[in-house]
């Protein structure tokens, strides 16, 4: 789609699956219902978390944009800061939360949020870069980048049905977590020995472990937050887990995304010579010098907008130029894959720490049941 119609269509696309998804939802979800329950929904509380939440995506992105000196990242992000601050004191004051405090009573699920927060950093720095590194420095186009994925995808859907099924057996979730992180750390440090000179045979072998130790962890934390609180809290624990996950991605993708770009910005002076960006035409030097002028055809589409004694200079520099912004761009990417190597160490270090309990065998209606029988008048006359 990016190819051949527009980078649009990868977020349009999702239209019409999503609507086909709410229609099957609608016909056939099951509707639960408590006897002596009144629902009650936190408009308030829901509203806050998404607004404030927002807002830090919004300064986060800002950075990865422009930088830390520009002045709105600091507004949104302050802006967000205050708005979750007061979500979390209305939490702590309202019987149906959103995000009930009392999940984080449990240092079981305190720690696996801690986690996977860092997980998600790490997770969403490779999964961006690896692409860019393949097209930008490998030179594939956008569609077999996508392709290029499938061995992390491979890995991470062996290494989630696999570790879930492990776990199930054997009850046993703490040395496989620790297993799944020391995997994305292998997987990670594989990444940092990339160079310009890699091939795409060398980034899938690399992808596909991390991705088996990615699967193996998500499959783990999932279970654990679940099963480290009580049945009522059940839902709220694993909507808590999948938003932290999604605000460390954005969070980290802005941070090391900013990071890349300082980076690239000090490599390119140092691969492409002196006396060839004196030569770049004022009007050309911030595109030519974009690591997106080497996808696809945005070199021909700089050159057909040149005029004509331009373009014939451009056309003798261009190689060079190619080359040492290809180089750059290895060098700078090359910094994501030391954080995330990093982040799964200390992931995996944290994991240590978590205490592990029996799996429970009832579903959560079945406690539910249990809980009323115990609380039922015959049971008590009975004690």
């Amino acid at each position: 789609l990016t190819d051949n119609v527009s980078w649009r269509w990868i977020f349009y696309v999702n239209l019409p699956i999503g609507a086909v998804v709410l229609v099957v939802l609608f016909l056939t979800f099951p509707s639960m219902h408590f006897e002596g329950e009144k629902s009650r929904i936190d408009y308030l509380g829901a509203l806050g978390l998404s607004s404030g939440a927002a807002l830090l995506t919004l300064g986060f992105s800002l950075v990865a944009i422009h930088d830390w000196s520009y002045a709105p990242v600091y507004y949104s992000l302050a802006a967000g800061a205050v708005i979750l601050a007061s979500t979390v004191w209305h939490e702590a004051r309202t019987p149906a939360a959103v995000l009930p405090p009392q999940l984080f009573k449990s240092s079981i699920f305190s720690l696996a949020v801690i986690v996977t927060f860092i997980v998600g950093v790490g997770m969403f720095g490779t999964i961006i870069y690896v692409p860019l590194f393949l097209q930008g420095v490998v030179g594939v186009k956008a569609t077999n980048s996508g392709l290029l994925l499938l061995p992390l995808m491979a890995g991470l859907m062996a290494g989630s049905i696999g570790g879930g099924q492990i776990m199930s057996r054997t009850g046993r979730y703490k040395i496989q977590g620790t297993l799944g992180f020391l995997f994305m750390a292998a997987g990670m440090f594989l990444l940092t020995l990339l160079d310009a000179n890699s091939t795409q045979f060398e980034v899938s072998a690399f992808t596909v472990v991390f991705g088996l130790g990615l699967g193996i962890s998500m499959s783990v934390f999932n279970v654990v937050s679940q099963n480290a609180v009580s049945a009522r809290y059940m839902s709220s624990s694993i909507s808590a887990i999948q938003f932290i996950r999604q605000m460390g991605g954005t969070i980290g993708l802005a941070i090391i995304g900013s990071l890349v770009n300082q980076k690239l910005v000090q490599q390119i002076p140092k691969h492409v010579p002196g006396e060839v960006l004196a030569r770049i035409p004022a009007q050309f030097r911030s595109q030519l010098l974009n690591p997106e002028a080497l996808f696809g055809g945005g070199v021909n589409k700089i050159l057909a907008s040149a005029p004509p004694g331009a373009r014939v200079q451009l056309a003798n520099i261009l190689p060079t130029i190619i080359e040492g912004v290809r180089v750059s761009l290895a060098e700078s990417v090359h910094i994501a894959f030391v954080i995330g190597l990093v982040l799964a160490l200390l992931a995996a270090g944290i994991s240590l720490f978590i205490r592990e309990i029996p799996l429970k065998r009832m579903t959560a209606a079945q406690e539910r049941a249990m809980a009323a029988r115990s609380e039922s008048p015959a049971a008590t006359a009975s004690v």
